[in-house]
């Protein structure tokens, strides 16, 4: 019988939290599902808990593959489900208790909605949670997104999405991006038709710590984003009347962390492509064009 959901948990060097997340699954109220892990070519412990929580539990598969990127990981997972909802759980994020079921009672009630989220309580010693203004993508996730509205999160740890639409319009993770790409990928999503829903009473609690690889500083980050920059430009997931504005916000964004990287000739590049759309924008208001 294939369940109603799968649960991708992509996971590399994730000992210290991997067991917690997903008893956080397995405690759920809403219980028909499978859990399907990917290994990311982890060097620590995690083959081992992996083995041993399956053991227990027919519903968790996994797979080991040589260490290719969170992306690579989640599109393995994918490649091997045939449920009609999935979920993308990062090994670190716990599930609140109605997590899997008000989402699932939503979506099945509003079949015009493809993906539903909630709210995310945001925590760094378990039990310790702080709920934040963030939740998931509503009907204008799209324009929020580009334009970085900070109540407005891409965490696919938070969404469930309908995999059977997944799979007609053939919309993975982006490989080339890294920490963009959850970004890229919902756009993809809501180019292709996809509407979110964010819903009460079904919080992600999202842990926060120094690993994550949007809270360094480095040139990595940086290329990344620029890669994301120029593929959602070039790929066409703007919409053209706020083609301006999502420009500034990126270049004003790559300036900030050119500056920090002190790589201040690209810093001033940007500024300047930054203040000549502020002008074109002037322009354009003050003639009505």
């Amino acid at each position: 019988m294939i369940p109603l959901l799968s649960i991708i948990i992509p996971t590399y060097n994730a000992e210290l939290y991997l067991k917690n997340t997903i008893d956080s699954v397995l405690c759920q109220s809403f219980q028909n599902f499978d859990i399907v892990i990917i290994n990311d070519g982890s060097t620590d412990n995690t083959k081992e808990i992996i083995e041993a929580i399956s053991k227990n539990d027919s519903r968790i598969k996994y797979k080991t593959i040589p260490n290719s990127g969170v992306s690579n990981a989640r599109n393995e997972g994918l490649k091997s489900t045939k449920s009609r909802y999935v979920l993308f759980l990062d090994a670190d994020d716990l599930l609140s208790t109605n997590f899997l079921q008000n989402r699932i009672i939503f979506l099945e009630a509003h079949q015009e909605y493809s993906i539903c989220g909630s709210t995310i309580s945001t925590f760094i010693n378990e039990g310790e949670h702080i709920l934040t203004a963030m939740h998931a993508p509503n009907e204008n996730g799209l324009r929020d997104i580009l334009l970085y509205d900070p109540t407005v999160a891409s965490i696919p740890s938070n969404l469930m999405i309908r995999a059977d639409r997944l799979r007609k319009n053939e919309i993975t993770f982006r490989s080339s991006l890294n920490s963009t790409a959850d970004k890229f990928f919902l756009l993809e999503l809501f180019k292709a038709g996809f509407i979110s829903k964010s819903i009460e009473n079904a919080p992600l609690y999202y842990r926060i710590h120094g690993n994550s690889m949007s809270q360094k500083i480095s040139k990595k980050l940086f290329d990344d984003n620029l890669n994301y920059f120029n593929l959602i430009v070039s790929e066409k997931l703007v919409p053209s009347e706020i083609l301006i504005k999502v420009k500034q916000k990126n270049y004003y964004i790559l300036s900030g962390l050119s500056k920090k990287l002190k790589l201040y000739h690209k810093t001033f590049n940007f500024l300047m492509k930054y203040f000549s759309l502020y002008l074109v924008s002037i322009f354009k208001v003050k003639y009505k064009l």
